[in-house]
């Protein structure tokens, strides 16, 4: 059990990761006004893998103070990215212009 959820831990991170660069990426060639919103994208998507990653650090291995004290860091920067990129998602869909307009 403890297994799969670290091979489905380290899955959900590899694909964050992934859709962090995709965005990064698409945010350089973006016009201007879309460029905030796939930033937004890319720091949910960062956020998520920091979680993961901090989460396998604190859960999977042999506790020491350095593993504790790495991957809190990695769960506290990955909730604050998490919670800016909603709130920056937020913002900048609320700017967008509907279609029937």
């Amino acid at each position: 059990m403890a297994e799969s959820l670290q091979l489905l831990l380290i899955f959900i991170a590899f694909a964050a990761a992934g859709s962090s660069i995709y965005f990064s990426f698409r945010s350089r060639k973006a016009a201007p006004e879309a460029k905030g919103l796939l930033l937004a994208n890319m720091n949910i998507s960062m956020g998520i893998m920091l979680i993961c990653l901090g989460s396998i650090q604190l859960f999977f291995f042999f506790d020491t103070w350095l593993r504790i004290a790495v991957g809190t860091v990695f769960m506290l920067l990955g909730l604050i990215n998490l919670i800016a990129g909603w709130k920056n998602r937020k913002h900048f869909k609320s700017l967008e212009k509907p279609a029937s307009e």
